[in-house]
């Protein structure tokens, strides 16, 4: 009973989590929170919050009581080490085609400044950053297979699909028809699938 719960508890707090990181960076948060804060500001404080509360929930999970799902094969292992290192290359290849001052807050220019990016990993799938995340966690599944991270890997894949179309929303009202034909030619997350 205690391992239920402490499941239910982890997809809670992922849940929220992912829940918040979306309602803070929405249009009408971001543009309530820059009037208050500034845009440097607010992004800084949405990015900080962003980490620390990623850093809390891992911490917080990893001290948690885990069941181990299958036993630590070598090829599990192994794949799972390939898909964590072709996720993080993925992600920071994907941060080169934008402007990392911006992204973070610490940069001059303003957010509605921002040209569509549709050069790099952007010209296989719309968002490589999440293409990255999807990578990344289910190797992190196949290394560390305990069924804590498994709820984790599960909440942030429904994520993955619901924060990509939420952004997509942003997206077509910032750039219109512009980005309408961009989506129409390059898929979401895996290029000439999905």
């Amino acid at each position: 009973m205690q391992t239920e719960l402490n499941l239910l508890l982890i997809g809670l707090a992922w849940g929220l989590y992912y829940f918040l990181h979306s309602f803070f960076a929405s249009t009408r948060c971001k543009e309530w929170g820059r009037s208050r804060l500034g845009q440097k500001k607010y992004r800084l404080f949405y990015n900080l919050g962003s980490v620390l509360g990623l850093c809390g929930l891992l911490l917080g999970q990893l001290g948690g009581e885990h069941r181990v799902l299958w036993g630590d094969y070598l090829g599990g292992q192994i794949l799972g080490c390939l898909l964590l290192c072709a996720g993080l290359i993925i992600g920071f290849s994907a941060l080169r085609a934008y402007d990392l001052g911006e992204f973070s807050g610490l940069g001059e220019r303003l957010e509605e400044d921002t040209p569509l990016v549709v050069r790099g990993l952007n010209a296989y799938v719309r968002h490589p950053l999440y293409s990255a995340i999807l990578v990344f966690v289910i190797g992190l599944g196949l290394l560390w297979p305990r069924d804590t991270l498994w709820v984790t890997i599960g909440i942030t894949i429904v994520y993955v699909f619901w924060g990509s179309e939420l952004e997509e929303q942003k997206l077509i009202e910032r750039y219109g028809e512009a980005y309408l034909n961009y989506r129409q030619s390059v898929k979401r997350l895996i290029p000439g699938l999905l």
